[in-house]
């Protein structure tokens, strides 16, 4: 059931993630989007506020030069009556002073009320053509500064124009943005031409998208800034749909996992109880061979599951669920019967033939297979010193204190127990030093590399010295070709079992194949000896 769960876990996660992703990539899609849409906005509506800016500037130019020209450059009637007439033809200019060289007003239209003192600074010889600067009066509109425009003529007398920053007044872009923009009009290394919006930052907002531009005729900058609130808000609905639909998606997704997960379950549960009521688990046989004389051993039996339709079940299938399911206790004793009964006939005659079963994890957690192997066993063909059981390494044992008595028990029978899949697990050589065991099995995994890869050459070698040291026997599995053999025999390796020799039979082919193999050799009592 652990495994059953955590495979379930598993396809969980993996549905979580598969809607989790999307979801992600999604949002951040949608939030790229809104930013370089947004930027594309700022940008625009800066080019536009500085289009305006340079036009306004240009426009209050012209009329300057375009009095120069007319010689309009003191205050009398005509001159008046020309600046008049140039501030009507502007769109932005609201009034024009002549300026004396210290910076007075001589004259103004339309004439300035409750106003005296320096309007422009004193006029020096390196001052250039056309200057600009801000200035503050009482009738300027909120939030901006009056732009003065100084051009200094050959004579000691200036004109000046004067803007008004309602003059920069230009379609402030798309909504949201146009109520929560903060724009900023400067001359640079002077004040604020126009601020406009929330100016407690500067003219910036901490954390949101800010588009600075500069001309490149006038010395002015813009500034745009916009929340980020404003940024986001056209995807925000797009994502909350998003957040809706990857929910959704995820609901399904998991409930397809666990119906995946969890009805096959169901199915194999029902499937597998049933196999058990009609004995469908057979025995199997590899058998094992001894290197040096090339005789039968014996050898392992492994579960096979033969459905009464005929089909064929590999154990890769169904013994997974079968250990966390339990069903593995009533199936290893099914088995044990079936090997009893097949090999016992065969094995009474030859006892130095060995059998060996795997047992799992849960077979040490009590006593219970003591009570089995006693019950199918004992005064039996097949006797316990022909009985090999196996504790593999793969899954670590519940309580080794536990585990350590049981194995006494089987061992005091008489039967031996050995390692299988040694070095691939938990137990290592605790389990060798503390349960007891008489036999240590290789994996096939270091046999397939024994001789490609030093490092499993290595294992192989220290396993075969410790079985040796420790009075143990050892047999390699998995063994496939000559050249393993060669080196297994080199190093001390006494019995394997592989495809080499034969593949796991049934019954009934194993018996046959042991009948072949442990028929003594006839000698022909014709044959002459050799002359000398």
């Amino acid at each position: 059931m652990i495994r059953a769960t955590r495979q379930m876990m598993r396809a969980i996660a993996v549905a979580v993630v598969v809607s989790v992703v999307p979801f992600g990539v999604g949002y951040h899609a949608l939030d790229r989007f809104a930013e370089v849409t947004a930027r594309d906005e700022v940008t625009s509506m800066s080019q536009r506020l500085l289009t305006r800016a340079e036009r306004v500037i240009t426009d209050s130019i012209s009329p300057l030069k375009d009095l120069e020209r007319r010689k309009a450059l003191d205050c009398s009637p005509d001159s008046r009556a020309a600046f008049v007439e140039a501030i009507s033809g502007s769109a932005y200019v609201s009034r024009i002073t002549l300026v004396d060289p210290g910076g007075y007003p001589k004259c103004t239209a339309p004439p300035r009320v409750g106003a005296d003192g320096a309007v422009a600074p004193v006029d020096g010889a390196e001052d250039p053509l056309i200057s600009l600067s801000l200035q503050t009066l009482p009738d300027s509109v909120e939030g901006g500064n009056v732009l003065r425009v100084l051009s200094r003529a050959h004579t000691g007398d200036r004109l000046m124009a004067e803007t008004r920053s309602s003059a920069l007044a230009v379609d402030p872009g798309p909504e949201p943005m146009r109520a929560a923009r903060v724009v900023d009009i400067r001359l640079r290394g002077a004040d604020s031409w126009l601020t406009s919006g929330d100016d407690s930052h500067g003219g910036k907002l901490d954390g949101s998208l800010s588009v600075v531009v500069s001309s490149t005729l006038y010395p002015i900058d813009v500034t745009v800034s916009v929340p980020a609130q404003a940024v986001y808000s056209n995807v925000r609905p797009l994502q909350f749909g998003l957040i809706i639909g990857s929910l959704g998606l995820g609901i399904v997704l998991i409930a397809i996992a666990i119906y995946i997960n969890w009805r096959p379950e169901i199915d194999i549960d029902g499937q597998m109880q049933s196999a058990v009521r009609r004995n469908e688990f057979v025995p199997y046989y590899q058998p094992v061979i001894d290197l040096a004389s090339g005789k039968l051993e014996g050898s392992e039996m492994l579960a096979r599951w033969m459905r009464s339709d005929g089909q064929f079940v590999p154990p890769g299938r169904f013994m997974p669920f079968a250990e966390t399911s339990g069903h593995i206790f009533e199936i290893t004793r099914q088995l044990m019967r079936k090997t009893a009964q097949e090999l016992g006939p065969f094995y009474a005659k030859h006892p130095e033939l060995k059998v060996s079963i795997n047992l799992f994890a849960g077979h040490f957690d009590d006593r219970r297979i003591i009570e089995d192997i006693v019950d199918i066993f004992g005064g039996g063909q097949v006797r316990y010193d022909q009985l090999v059981f196996e504790v593999t390494e793969r899954y670590p044992l519940k309580d080794l204190g536990v585990a350590r008595k049981i194995i006494a028990e089987i061992r005091s029978l008489g039967c031996r127990v050995a390692l299988d899949d040694t070095g691939t697990g938990h137990g290592g050589l605790a389990y060798i030093q503390q349960l007891g065991i008489d036999i240590i099995k290789i994996d096939k995994m270091f046999i397939d590399m024994l001789t490609q890869d030093q490092v499993s050459s290595s294992i192989v070698d220290v396993l075969a010295e410790l079985a040796r040291t420790l009075d143990m026997g050892v047999i390699a599995e998995g063994v496939e070709n000559e050249e393993q053999i060669a080196r297994l025999i080199k190093i001390g390796v006494t019995s394997a079992q592989g495809y080499l020799f034969s593949p796991a039979l049934s019954g009934r082919h194993y018996l046959q194949l042991a009948d072949i193999m442990t028929r003594p050799k006839s000698v022909d009592a014709t044959a002459q000896p050799k002359a000398a």
